[in-house]
């Protein structure tokens, strides 16, 4: 995740750094602070340039996560069976498994309501 959010990070800065100097010295020059210039007029205008590589990125990241849930959750699955075998005793395995599945589904299930305003 880490690199993917650098990803979305250069994009959101070669999309701003791709405008004309003019947009920003408008800005300044009707009174606005860089942060207002960069948010009100130069973000809007860098969002229509990048959208197509944003919305490629956040694909490999959806696609990222789904994988990466997968494999740690076949992964889990072994272990447990391996140590309730290893120990004779599947409840302790069993149990740490189910928390870690129920802790990553409501994980899952929480994250569109973040975005919606929930």
């Amino acid at each position: 995740m880490l690199y993917n959010g650098a990803v979305v990070a250069e994009l959101e800065r070669s999309g701003v750094h791709s405008l004309p100097k003019g947009q920003a010295e408008a800005g300044l020059s009707i009174g606005l602070t860089p942060g207002q210039t960069l948010r009100s007029i130069q973000l809007p205008q860098a969002l229509t340039a990048l959208l197509p590589a944003l919305i490629g990125q956040l694909v490999v990241v959806l696609k990222d996560s789904a994988l990466g849930y997968q494999i740690t959750y076949l992964e889990l699955l072994l272990w447990s069976k391996t140590l309730g075998s290893a120990y004779a005793n599947t409840s302790r395995p069993t149990s740490w498994l189910r928390c870690c599945s129920s802790l990553s589904t409501t994980r899952s299930q929480s994250w569109p309501g973040m975005w919606s305003g929930d």
